[in-house]
């Protein structure tokens, strides 16, 4: 039988491995099973839209703003709007169609200096300058040309055909990355703001090769912003696509859910959604 003082001891060891937390390993470990882990591969992007109505807060561009632009024929003003149009010369890709194609994407998260502060025989770090860093990824070609079209459009906007650069309201765009759920829900949401290509790497080019095409793009910019989905509205989320399904009348299939068969499926639905979060 173990002494009682003993057993004492022993749970203030344990309670002192645990950080000082009341809580026990069998509570951890029941939190740990309760909880789903977010899966490296379970992610999204949304490249930006190269629409010349819009700018890096997707707000419309108002009509008062206007800038000084020759386009060789005579001087005048025109919008912001109708610049950028004139610069990509009518080549829009919608990033719909060329956001599957890409492959790995690196999210920075934050970089910040420290300086030293010294003092006779003592010294202290504080922080300093910091930044976001660069995104990084990767993005395959198609025998449609899409992707180098895009990301060649976005250049555009920065640099014009005479060597000249346009102000950054003409190529700053929001880049959003998600993190999905098992069910492929979004479940957080990081907006890049402000970003723009800075680079497409050199790429090797052999018959030895049958690799599909493949670009490496760097995109430099200002801040980021992350946007959380709390349980709750996981929960109905996931209650609202189950109940889309479910609800759902199929060809051929005349046979419709009653009330009580809609409540039905959307308790079913709720236990789903428990499980799933």
């Amino acid at each position: 039988m173990i002494d009682l003082n003993y057993r004492k001891l022993l749970d203030v060891g344990e309670t002192v491995l645990r950080g000082g937390s009341n809580a026990n390993i069998g509570d951890a470990l029941a939190k740990k099973k309760q909880q789903s882990p977010q899966y490296d591969f379970l992610w999204r992007v949304d490249l930006p839209s190269l629409n010349p109505m819009l700018n890096s807060a997707d707000s419309l561009v108002t009509q008062a703003s206007r800038i000084n632009f020759s386009n060789g024929i005579g001087a005048g003003l025109m919008s912001v709007a109708n610049v950028i149009s004139s610069v990509l010369g009518g080549v829009m890709v919608n990033p719909d169609d060329i956001n599957h194609r890409v492959m790995t994407f690196d999210t920075p998260f934050f970089q910040l200096d420290t300086k030293k502060v010294t003092n006779k025989n003592s010294f202290w770090y504080t922080a300093s300058n910091n930044d976001i860093g660069s995104i990084s990824f990767t993005i395959h070609e198609m025998e449609d040309g899409k992707t180098l079209q895009y990301l060649d459009a976005w250049k555009s906007l920065i640099i014009n055909a005479d060597g000249t650069y346009n102000p950054p309201v003409f190529y700053k765009r929001p880049v959003r990355f998600y993190r999905l759920s098992a069910s492929k829900l979004d479940l957080h949401e990081y907006i890049y703001e402000g970003f723009f290509i800075s680079e497409i790497s050199t790429m090797s080019n052999s018959y030895e090769d049958n690799g599909i095409t493949t670009y490496s793009v760097t995109l430099t910019g200002d801040s980021v912003q992350y946007n959380f989905l709390s349980g709750a509205e996981v929960r109905s989320k996931i209650t609202a696509k189950e109940l889309a399904i479910m609800g759902k009348s199929w060809v051929g299939d005349n046979t419709k859910l009653s009330g009580s068969g809609l409540q039905n499926v959307l308790r079913t639905a709720s236990g789903i959604a428990d499980l799933v979060i």
